[in-house]
């Protein structure tokens, strides 16, 4: 499985009623992070960009993910594979208190 980099633009103008599709788009996104096929999603602050970390076959296989989406329309989008994308949580194993 290969690690891509999604860097989307937002275009919130392009689709009617943007702002009451967000929430149906963010559960979308955390079902795929459930699954596994998204690692992280990070917003800019003037909500103008998006960055998604997704493993996928091929490039392909992120298109496919990414036509699912629901404010596919306010997007632009640009695709590029990773060799490896690192964060904290994935150094240290999470704790679970009982």
């Amino acid at each position: 499985m290969n690690q891509y980099m999604i860097d989307i633009e937002i275009h919130e103008d392009r689709v009617e009623n943007f702002f009451t599709m967000v929430p149906e788009q963010r559960d979308q996104i955390n079902k795929l992070m459930t699954e596994g096929r998204i690692s992280s999603v990070t917003l800019s602050f003037d909500r103008a960009r998006l960055w998604i970390t997704m493993f996928a076959n091929n490039e392909a296989q992120v298109h496919s993910v990414m036509d699912t989406f629901v404010l596919i329309d306010a997007m632009n989008f640009n695709i590029r594979q990773v060799m490896f994308h690192v964060s904290n949580t994935q150094l240290f194993p999470q704790l679970y208190l009982n």
